[in-house]
């Protein structure tokens, strides 16, 4: 593998202490550009920050498997942590201090559970996308069940180069432990492609695929696999966006119909059989004439059909009062 990683088990016991100190960054990127340790959690999402060590409350963790430590390097200013802080010492011995159960493994045992998990998540994630159903029905139909095998052929060959333990019985072992832990809901790649996110079959499958290639085996199932996933997320994507063009044509539709439900248009004095672009027109216009434009002048220039006056306007006296503006003008006249 191309780093050493830290990895953190979780399991469904309490620990003897429910506060400790991890350490880790949460993507290979952190490894690479801030120096910090990659920490995968079984059963809890963890955030970390960039100093590498952040007080961590578990509710139940009884285990944790540590990769051997390899330092932060000389990128942060030491002014900040002790003198060691960057020494693989000084990192297993904040690790010790958690009263955690814990149990140094190497680099070796790490990545061979690593994989399993990936060979497993390879089979189970994408052919939950490609043939639309959830964990336990892959396991209840007989074709589905030959493809699972054939995969899981291609894994074990793939593997077995890395380490002897790669076996059929192994990694069948653990896809039934998967499929009977699973809820029944929708897989995470499933998700993901509904709501257009990116999925990670190049992480999956495309890894197998990178491992035959490292070992010169071909994986032409996997390879299968990554390219009908691909063109269901591109199918998927395509019926979304054919979906939204069609609920904007049937708003449209009912704007150009003068449904009743269409308060707006109704209250604008639309009329049946009136454009979209015509009512639009209609409606700006109708706004702007009951809306007028606000002057701070005590003009009535404003006021449509009323000239403003030179001077006040007196009323006569004993007279009654006028209303329209003909008659003031008349009235007007009189007093000159």
């Amino acid at each position: 593998m191309l780093h050493r990683p830290t990895y953190l088990r979780c399991h469904q016991e309490k620990a003897p202490s429910e506060k400790g100190k991890v350490l880790g960054g949460e993507n290979i990127e952190d490894i690479y550009e801030h120096h910090m340790y990659k920490i995968t959690s079984g059963d809890y999402d963890m955030d970390f920050k960039k100093s590498g060590i952040q007080d961590v409350r578990y509710s139940e963790v009884s285990r944790i498997l540590v990769g051997e430590p390899v330092g932060l390097g000389n990128s942060y200013d030491s002014g900040q942590y002790p003198p060691d802080a960057f020494s693989a010492r000084y990192l297993r011995e904040e690790l010790y201090q958690t009263n955690l159960n814990i149990k140094l493994v190497t680099d070796r045992e790490v990545t061979f559970r690593k994989l399993g998990k990936l060979a497993i998540a390879s089979i189970t994630q994408p052919l939950s996308v490609i043939f639309d159903c959830v964990g336990p029905e892959i396991v209840n139909s007989i074709d589905r069940m030959k493809v699972v095998r054939r995969l899981l052929q291609e894994t074990v060959n793939v593997l077995s180069k890395y380490d002897e333990r790669f076996t059929p019985s192994l990694l069948t072992r653990y896809r039934m432990t998967l499929l009977e832990s699973h809820s029944g809901g929708p897989s995470k790649m499933q998700v993901k492609i509904k709501l257009n996110e990116s999925h990670d079959i190049d992480g999956l499958n495309g890894m197998i695929v990178e491992f035959g290639r490292w070992t010169n085996l071909g994986c032409p199932l996997h390879e299968e696999v990554i390219r009908l996933v691909k063109e269901k997320a591109i199918s998927q994507a395509s019926a979304r966006t054919a979906d939204i063009m069609r609920r904007k044509q049937e708003q449209k539709l009912r704007w150009e119909q003068n449904l009743p439900h269409n308060r707006k248009r109704n209250l604008s004095g639309g009329r049946e059989g009136q454009s979209v672009e015509e009512y639009e027109e209609t409606w700006k216009s109708t706004k702007q004439r009951h809306n007028p434009p606000k002057s701070n002048s005590k003009s009535l220039r404003h006021i449509p059909n009323v000239k403003p006056f030179d001077k006040p306007f007196i009323m006569p006296l004993g007279s009654r009062q006028l209303a329209s503006p003909a008659e003031r003008r008349a009235a007007l006249e009189v007093t000159e």
